[in-house]
């Protein structure tokens, strides 16, 4: 974008030089050159999710499940309304997203789960915080303990957002 910014300030102090029919015409064909790109671009704008101009009349509980960056964040949103206030939510190293583990009035906790947690020490850990929502990977020493005790961690469904390996999403009733 320098290159292209530098041109334009370049040929705008050009523009004095030129008659008035000139000028004219080289302020329309850069307008008509800058809308045209505009409309081009704009199916890559709006990617996954409803088009921008849908997003000014959404309520805020809308925009938060509408769109996210790995797709639609709904199901972890819904899986945060499960959560009362003063509850915890947990990550792991694998979940590359950790933001959407915050509710947006941030009345709940969130947890990041040590990177050399013992298998043994998780357990006490989630007690300790409150924590029920996990958000982990499901060979990483809290996955192992949510899936070796399924009725303590009930597993919602996999998460997409992680760094190349399994993880999942999981409640503690």
């Amino acid at each position: 974008l320098a290159f292209p910014a530098l041109a334009l300030a370049l040929a705008a102090g050009g523009l004095g030089r030129l008659g008035r029919r000139a000028r004219g015409a080289a302020i329309a064909a850069v307008t008509v050159g800058a809308a045209w790109n505009v409309v081009y671009a704009a199916p890559g704008l709006s990617g996954e999710g409803p088009p921008l101009s849908a997003y000014a009349h959404m309520t805020e509980a809308q925009r938060v499940r509408a769109v996210g960056a790995d797709g639609s964040p709904a199901q972890i949103v819904d899986a945060r309304e499960r959560l009362r206030p003063g509850q915890a939510a947990a990550y792991d190293a694998t979940f590359d997203l950790p933001y959407l583990a915050w509710t947006p009035d941030l009345s709940t906790r969130v947890v990041r789960i040590p990177d050399d947690i013992a298998p043994h020490a998780v357990e006490p850990l989630l007690r300790r915080e409150d924590v029920h929502l996990l958000f982990v990977g499901e060979d990483e020493p809290a996955g192992l303990w949510a899936r070796a005790h399924p009725a303590q961690a009930v597993r919602l469904f996999p998460l997409t957002g992680c760094k190349d390996i399994r993880c999942a999403a999981y409640y503690r009733p």
